[in-house]
């Protein structure tokens, strides 16, 4: 079941273009008791640009804006991103992945009461797994493909809230979030691309 993007987390993110706040609009498609949004749009609160969700994922991708290695990666995530059954384990899920994975998530000592940032979440390689153990995450990906595969699996979760957006061109309200967890960095094309995802992530 999906439940949409929590209306709470709207809060947690800024107006890619000017910084300014995010204002859901009053006609949005929302669950019985408001909490989430299946679809609707997002207006910034100064320059007015507007944002969508649709099916529960908050678009703020400004594709043109990307180089075209990025776009050409983009591509190749959203063709293959179905290219596993996603109904059945990940490929990641097996006994050689969870040497990476059980150790990074460790290593965030999360809980409870931790809210999560991820930039570059995939299918949910670390998310699927977090989600079970922090109060929230938001997770962001340029894939909306790998998005939806990560939806799927996510099922009856409802403390993820999905991005499709560029991790170097996100802006964030401050002070949200107690993690911030990234393991794109080696896929990211350029050390501008590097620095501007650490600058990201280091006004959270």
């Amino acid at each position: 079941m999906i439940f949409g993007f929590p209306r709470a987390m709207i809060s947690e993110l800024r107006c890619t273009q000017d910084g300014a706040v995010l204002q859901l609009d009053s006609a949005a498609k929302t669950s019985p008791d408001g909490g989430f949004v299946m679809r609707s749009e997002i207006r910034c609160a100064e320059c007015r640009a507007v944002f969508t969700i649709n099916d529960g994922i908050l678009n703020m991708l400004n594709t043109s804006a990307l180089d075209n290695e990025s776009r050409h990666e983009q591509q190749l995530r959203d063709e293959q991103a179905w290219s596993v059954d996603a109904v059945a384990a990940a490929w990641y899920e097996d006994e050689h992945n969870a040497v990476e994975v059980i150790p990074t998530i460790e290593a965030l000592s999360v809980n409870r009461e931790s809210t999560l940032l991820e930039l570059g979440c995939g299918d949910g390689r670390f998310t699927v797994a977090l989600a079970r153990q922090c109060r929230s995450i938001l997770a962001i990906d340029f894939s909306v493909e790998s998005l939806r595969v990560l939806q799927h699996r996510l099922q009856d979760r409802q403390n993820v809230g999905l991005v499709l957006g560029d991790v170097t061109h996100m802006k964030l309200a401050a002070g949200r979030f107690d993690r911030v967890l990234s393991t794109l960095v080696s896929n990211l094309p350029t050390r501008e691309h590097r620095d501007a995802m650490y600058g990201v992530a280091a006004h959270w």
